[in-house]
């Protein structure tokens, strides 16, 4: 089976519909786990514990057990062909040595949820994030991709079907998330973390002790880490004369101040899996 994988920094995504969080942890939930991985004598409670704060994939300790399940969960065959993704300034320093690991580690013994079953990755090629959703559009359009994740963004400029522009702006939902988190616990002494901040952020307001409070300083945040994305696509990129495209798990985020600034402005259908869908093509145009 081929199956495009993308191990984000806020969550596991694959082409089969697979999404998890992107945390593994090596103690049980007292309430219970719901994906339980076991290999190389060690057991992973996945979707659960803290996040991996480094940036370089590559030397994520996660990286194995984030990989393993996503493919375990989303395939029911023993032999797989697997396409990951490495953010744009990750991808030419940091493919050869992924791929190398894998080559090393492309077999294994797994129990999933106490199920026994044995994976086997027979192919294994890194991809461009970014440039993967472009590969899942039926487009040959000229545009610039901006790919929003969890600590990055990715922006790519594809022209005549080849990658001519790239550049990484240290912006992601990740970083919004505990920056308002922080500011939250500040100035409402309370103690929430990054995925209640998400929460906050959807449904538009924070009730404490039963009354609503004032979060109006969220807006200026979100217009900040916006102006960093903006500075760096105005400077480096023909942003007023090309088509932009919107991706990844932060586009919905950012969709209306982009489209109050530029014209020719699309998000993906399904942003937080145009990745992975791409990742698939490649997969295919590749091995079948």
């Amino acid at each position: 089976m081929i199956l495009g994988i993308d191990i984000g920094n806020y969550s596991v995504k694959t082409s089969t519909g697979v999404n998890f969080k992107s945390l593994v942890s090596t103690e049980e939930n007292l309430l219970g786990s719901k994906i339980k991985i076991e290999f190389d004598n060690k057991t992973f409670y996945i979707g659960e514990g803290n996040r991996d704060t480094e940036l370089d994939k590559a030397s994520k300790e996660s990286f194995l057990p984030l990989l393993y399940s996503a493919i375990a969960l989303s395939s029911p065959a023993q032999y797989n062909k697997v396409v990951v993704g490495l953010p744009i300034n990750q991808y030419k320093s940091r493919k050869a040595e992924i791929e190398n690991k894998i080559s090393k580690e492309s077999n294994k013994k797994i129990i999933l949820n106490d199920k026994e079953r044995t994976l086997t990755i027979t192919e294994f090629k890194v991809y461009p994030e970014g440039v993967g959703a472009y590969q899942s559009l039926d487009s040959e359009e000229d545009m610039i991709i901006i790919d929003i994740g969890g600590r990055t963004t990715d922006i790519a400029y594809i022209f005549n079907g080849e990658l001519k522009t790239t550049s990484t702006v240290n912006v992601g939902t990740l970083n919004i998330y505990k920056n308002i988190a922080d500011q939250l616990n500040s100035k409402f002494s309370i103690d929430i973390d990054v995925e209640k901040a998400e929460k906050i952020i959807k449904q538009g307001y924070l009730s404490i002790d039963n009354k609503t409070v004032d979060i109006s300083f969220v807006s200026s945040v979100l217009r900040e880490n916006f102006m960093k994305i903006k500075a760096d696509l105005d400077f480096k990129f023909s942003a007023h004369t090309e088509k932009l495209m919107l991706t990844g798990g932060g586009a919905a985020l950012f969709h209306k101040a982009f489209v109050n600034r530029y014209e020719d402005i699309s998000i993906m259908q399904n942003p937080v899996l145009a990745n992975v869908r791409g990742f698939k093509k490649v997969g295919e145009l590749l091995w079948v």
